[in-house]
């Protein structure tokens, strides 16, 4: 499928972009439809979205286990130009947020020192657990991205009507009709401020000033390159 080509695919692929970027009024004032959409479909009454990870690691001895993650501020797009074509197979889009949060909750477990005895006064060889959240945020968050994407006619044509209406199964459906998935050929992201990391529910100083040592760290060596 050629996008430059076609006159229709064109004009839906507009006719879509307009929609999801249009401001309309609401009960909490204006706001973009695909703001509304992500806050219905995606969200919980509190703007966040919620999911579980099983995904552990060690680090230093010791080992992470990321258990829980909420994600806020997927509802605070600021614009959205959407499916441009610039190419017989590419699409450009520009997308602006107000800002992105997050919150994880970590359990940290550190292996005492096992070549000396256990005691209860020898805090040093008892087996450390914690269980901490991590937060962070980024603001007025830019970005730029083409997508390069073969579509195959026959393989679209041949998606049965009752699965294009089946929002649920719909994305893959039409992915599906990709000769070799979504190819990034240009990608640009800018980040207007990058909040420092925030740690709560760290019992031992101990372990909260080394965690604390490596985030600030991190941040002050590449926060500014991210932020640019």
């Amino acid at each position: 499928l050629d996008f430059s080509e076609d006159e229709l695919i064109s004009t839906v692929l507009h006719e879509v972009s307009s929609f999801l970027n249009k401001t309309v009024g609401t009960a909490n004032g204006p706001n973009m439809n695909i703001n509304q959409l992500i806050g219905s479909f995606l969200l919980d009454s509190d703007g966040i979205m919620s999911f579980s990870v099983d995904m552990s690691f060690d680090v230093g001895g010791a080992s992470i286990e990321i258990a829980d993650v909420r994600l806020y501020g997927l509802d605070s797009f600021t614009k959205l130009d959407l499916l441009n074509v610039i190419g017989s197979y590419t699409l450009y889009n520009e997308i602006s947020l107000g800002g992105i949060s997050f919150e994880a909750d970590i359990v940290v477990n550190i292996p005492g020192d096992q070549s000396s005895p256990t005691s209860a006064t020898s805090r040093s060889t008892l087996d450390v657990k914690e269980q901490i959240t991590i937060g962070g945020e980024m603001k007025n968050i830019d970005m730029t991205l083409a997508l390069l994407m073969a579509i195959d006619l026959d393989k679209l044509g041949a998606i049965e009507m009752g699965s294009m209406l089946n929002s649920a199964i719909l994305p893959q459906c039409l992915l599906s009709a990709l000769y070799s998935g979504l190819n990034v050929t240009d990608l640009s992201l800018s980040i207007g401020a990058l909040e420092h990391p925030t740690l709560t529910g760290i019992s031992s100083s101990a372990l909260a000033g080394s965690i604390e040592n490596v985030t600030t760290t991190i941040f002050n060596e590449y926060g500014s390159s991210i932020e640019e």
